[in-house]
């Protein structure tokens, strides 16, 4: 390689070199003295020299626009790479600096609230490794360097509770995957370094919740593996209280969760169509109730190439069509950063959790849409969903449908009501207007490369689309949709 390029797995691999160096060097010693010279020889010349020279080339350290979870999984190894690797005092000082301005553009790319608009499975390779990266340079300084007290790394921190739903379930907008097994060792830690009575009550559960999750030693981000197992000791034999959050609305990327007291938990958002993983997805929303899914993101398909190239949004688990909206003259929504919501607000209170959306700029002008304002809410009072979406076009419309996807049996036989059978045979109804909608099903596509993991993503449950087609087909007009349980009339 003569022009080595710095991407994941060569800096993952540069931070497991440091580790043996440092653990076990006397012992490579004895084998062989030059094992350790080659160790630092490959590593200065394909992470040193690349990150001092021309990082700036990479886009995970660019300047013009946010980073994602690359630039922060990246630093932390480099980080470690060079405490354990680098002799020269001055050069080391330099490499740690450059790492720090590195994370900075990470850290500066977030909004307020700290929001990852990647999704919480990737929060563990962004947010985590901001934690990792602050661990790392607080050790090395004799805690010299730390700032857990700033708002953003709390809010960032926060993100990762916020978004859990039960159990392993986690909200997965974008690429992210329905399903984690938390890290509860990480959370332990971080959230003790913030002094987040929350994060720590997590990390205890998720510790007892998980457990063979804590001895899992092969992977990435093996720095924190060593830190993770050092912190088992203090983690005791008690119960951890843990509860998770009521609600939440995370400004800054737009997500609002909640609960209702039936088991209900809401999670949807706005945003934008330019989003680091993106699916075309503004105006989304999920449901699940007692800890299963009611109606779901079906998530990603395997990665291939096609996934990071221009066809990415010709796969179906991308597309606004395979998502929980509306469908307008033939068309999904489109990409790109102008694709967003506007009007947007949130409501959180005991009666109920809202999130109204005007959703029209994320279609193309070929929809005709002037507006189409969304309410998303979940009435506490009630205990239910309720969709209420009120349009404008600029002429009548040819078509007009609503997608709902779900793993649930689904029944369509009686006119106005979709019945929602899960996998533990709780059942629920979504009501709509038999005179204004008529209903029918089917299967997304589980064959070729993309989409053969949908085959066993939801525990074998096949993703279902829903498809409510309009009836009546008027320029203006306005549609309420709920959801409950089938017990609730």
């Amino acid at each position: 390689m003569e022009n080595p390029v710095v991407e994941l797995f060569s800096a993952e691999t540069a931070a497991l070199m440091g580790l043996a160096d440092y653990f076990v060097g006397d012992k490579l010693d004895a084998i062989n003295p030059l094992v350790r010279k080659r160790i630092y020889y490959e590593t200065n010349r394909r992470i040193f020299e690349p990150m001092l020279t021309h990082s700036g080339q990479y886009s995970w350290m660019s300047t013009t626009r946010p980073v994602n979870n690359w630039n922060p999984w990246i630093m932390s190894n480099w980080i470690s790479a060079t405490l354990m690797l680098e002799q020269d005092e001055n050069r080391r000082a330099d490499m740690i600096h450059q790492a720090m301005l590195g994370l900075d553009l990470y850290l500066n790319g977030l909004g307020e609230d700290g929001g990852c608009d990647e999704g919480p499975s990737y929060w563990t390779a962004a947010g985590a490794s901001v934690y990792d990266c602050l661990e790392l340079l607080g050790n090395a300084s004799r805690q010299k360097i730390q700032i857990y007290d700033l708002p953003l790394i709390q809010k960032m921190a926060s993100y990762f509770y916020k978004v859990h739903i039960d159990g392993h379930y986690f909200v997965n907008f974008s690429d992210a995957d329905p399903k984690l097994r938390p890290d509860g060792l990480l959370l332990y830690r971080f959230g003790k370094a913030l002094n987040d009575p929350q994060m720590v009550s997590m990390g205890q559960w998720a510790f007892r919740k998980f457990p063979e999750r804590t001895l899992e030693l092969n992977g990435h981000h093996r720095p924190r593996s060593l830190e993770n197992l050092l912190t088992i000791k203090n983690m005791g034999t008690s119960a951890a209280d843990y509860v998770p959050v009521r609600d939440a609305w995370i400004s800054d990327i737009q997500v609002m969760t909640a609960r209702a007291d039936n088991g209900f938990v809401l999670a949807t958002h706005g945003g934008h169509n330019a989003e680091s993983h993106n699916h075309n997805d503004v105006g989304d929303f999920l449901l699940y109730a007692n800890g299963e899914p009611v109606i779901i993101d079906a998530g990603r398909g395997n990665y291939t190439a096609r996934t990071f190239s221009p066809q990415r949004y010709e796969l179906w688990f991308t597309q606004s069509q395979h998502h929980n909206l509306p469908i307008i003259n033939g068309y999904g929504q489109s990409a790109g950063r102008s694709s967003e919501a506007t009007e947007v607000s949130s409501t959180l209170s005991e009666k109920e959790a809202v999130l109204n959306m005007n959703i029209a700029n994320a279609y193309p002008d070929e929809a005709d849409l002037a507006s189409w304002n969304r309410k998303v809410a979940l009435n506490r009072q009630k205990n239910r969903l309720e969709i209420t979406d009120a349009y404008t076009m600029r002429q009548k419309p040819t078509a007009i449908q609503q997608v709902f996807m779900t793993i649930c049996e689904v029944d369509t036989q009686v006119p106005g009501k979709v019945v929602l059978t899960t996998p533990t045979r709780q059942t629920y109804v979504l009501h709509y207007d038999p005179k204004q909608w008529s209903a029918a099903t089917e299967f997304p596509s589980t064959e070729g490369m993309e989409y053969s993991s949908f085959k066993t993503k939801w525990d074998g449950h096949p993703v279902q689309r829903i498809l409510l087609t309009n009836k009546t087909l008027k320029t203006k007009d306005q549609f309420v949709f709920t959801l409950e349980n089938q017990k609730a009339r």
